[in-house]
């Protein structure tokens, strides 16, 4: 009676060299086995054409006085039965290239993880022995401890594949050393390895490698990237040596990062590790990776695709809760996704930028936003309308100032949206001129022209602009009754 509770079954890959070994052995097998057959056949053939005028192959040994023949048959029916067992047993595992094994789960879970465990024992698959084995076997078990002595324990920390057991304190101690590497997007992208505890530390990498990262980052979890893919892309013109070489020297920045934050820890790695090959990584990012995007961002894409999806049946939140969330978002926006990366790359030849594929995911993050901010500025006339007093009217005028400069800036970064940058600074200057607030208009649109003139030296404001920045400079009355 085998007790195989702690047992879980898993599917193990065969490597292509034991994998190739093995296919031959089957093949060999197979030809053995069409051998044995052939010569059966052949073996009753010839018995047959001699002895004919026998009644039966089952009278043939009685005639002749020989068990020979039926031997034979034994011996003929022995090897293939042997050789089609080996056929069965190994040859899906050839075709199908992976092999199921039984074994110690590698994460306890559910009523196993946590017991009553003695000190010093260990969890052992068991078998039931004779009685008459069970002295001898005593001689090799480990000493029994009485369970006065017992501790509670549970596992307090994983090491590769290995659980390690301890104490319910021991996790909180280990815990406060456990790292993970932040990957954040927003503004420009950054690694940090962080402990739980809260220190941490940054990696600096170039731009290539910053953007090997942020294109693994980018991918559904856990894909693998294809090297020719990663060529094509970031690479070009360089051969695949130059793709390892720079995840080496990630990996090289990233080991020491954990020596420096966390000495009495084995580093961890940026990169998966290839099954059964523990010292070779492949294009994809290991699980102790944990890619940051805000979750403010994503209550605002969740938000605005609900508006346009069903925009009369919608719950609006609270005049309140939307200008808190504005803040929020503008802040945590800042300039944009991978915006510096991006802005950087323009600068550079054809062949020399790294962040071109991100030019998708950098729009459709932008489209969001400014969706998001035209709503917020809605909710805004929407309460001017119905604002009772003076203090009501300007709240509402100083919170568009800051959602139409958030949004006529967002739209002019990497990619300029002219026609929309300029709109909104349009708006901007109508609610500085509702509030008289000429320095804040002057300062704006001197900001605004020298983005825009860094790309393109040649833009000018249109005439509506014009005229909003000379009715500031009229009277107040004057520019009121404009």
């Amino acid at each position: 009676m085998r007790d195989y509770t702690f047992c879980e079954t898993i599917q193990t890959m065969i490597p292509l060299p034991e994998r190739i070994k093995l296919a031959s052995k089957v093949l060999l097998v197979f030809i053995a086995t069409l051998g044995v057959i052939y010569g059966f056949v052949c073996f009753y053939a010839y018995l047959w054409l001699q002895w004919r005028d026998a009644s039966g192959l089952l009278l043939i040994p009685l005639k002749f006085g020989s068990p020979m023949p039926l031997l034979g048959a034994f011996d003929y029916a022995g090897m293939t039965g042997v050789c089609l067992g080996y056929l069965i047993k190994y040859s899906p595992a050839v075709l199908r290239g992976y092999k199921t094994e039984k074994r110690l789960p590698s994460h306890p879970s559910g009523e196993y993880a946590n017991r009553l465990l003695p000190e010093r024992c260990q969890i052992r698959i068991t078998e039931e022995v004779p009685e008459t084995d069970a002295q001898d076997l005593d001689l090799f078990s480990p000493p029994k401890i009485s369970p006065d002595v017992a501790i509670p324990c549970e596992v307090v920390e994983i090491r590769g594949e290995t659980p390690v057991y301890g104490p319910p304190e021991a996790r909180r101690t280990l815990a406060e050393q456990v790292l993970q590497i932040v990957i954040s997007f927003f503004d420009r992208l950054t690694l940090c390895l962080k402990r739980s505890d809260g220190l941490s530390k940054y990696i600096a990498l170039n731009a290539r490698r910053r953007a090997l990262v942020a294109y693994l980052a980018t991918r559904a979890a856990g894909a693998k990237v294809l090297p020719r893919e990663m060529l094509k892309k970031m690479y070009y013109g360089l051969t695949k040596d130059s793709l390892y070489t720079d995840k080496s020297d990630i990996q090289r920045e990233v080991k020491e990062a954990c020596l420096q934050l966390a000495p009495d820890r084995a580093p961890i790695s940026l990169f998966r590790r290839r099954q059964n090959k523990r010292d070779y990584t492949e294009l994809a990012l290991s699980p102790n990776c944990l890619v940051s995007i805000p979750d403010a961002l994503k209550e605002e894409q969740i938000f605005i695709q609900h508006v346009k999806e069903h925009p009369t049946t919608i719950h609006h939140p609270g005049l309140k809760k939307v200008r808190q969330d504005t803040e929020e978002y503008i802040r945590v926006y800042g300039r944009g996704f991978l915006a510096h990366d991006l802005e950087a790359d323009n600068q550079l030849l054809p062949l020399d930028r790294r962040w071109s594929w991100a030019l998708p995911l950098f729009r459709q993050h932008r489209r969001f936003h400014l969706d998001f901010l035209a709503y917020a500025a809605w909710r805004e006339h929407v309460a001017i309308r119905k604002a009772t007093t003076c203090e009501e009217k300007r709240t509402s005028w100083r919170q568009l100032q800051k959602i139409h400069r958030a949004s006529a800036f967002a739209a002019i970064i990497v990619e300029p949206e002219s026609e929309h940058g300029e709109r909104e600074l349009q708006r901007f200057l109508v609610a500085c001129l509702r509030l008289h607030d000429s320095k804040a208009a002057r300062e704006m649109f001197a900001l605004y022209s020298t983005q825009m003139r860094q790309s393109d030296p040649s833009w000018e404001p249109t005439l509506r602009t014009s005229q909003l920045l000379a009715a500031m400079q009229k009277p107040k009355t004057e520019a009121l009754s404009g």
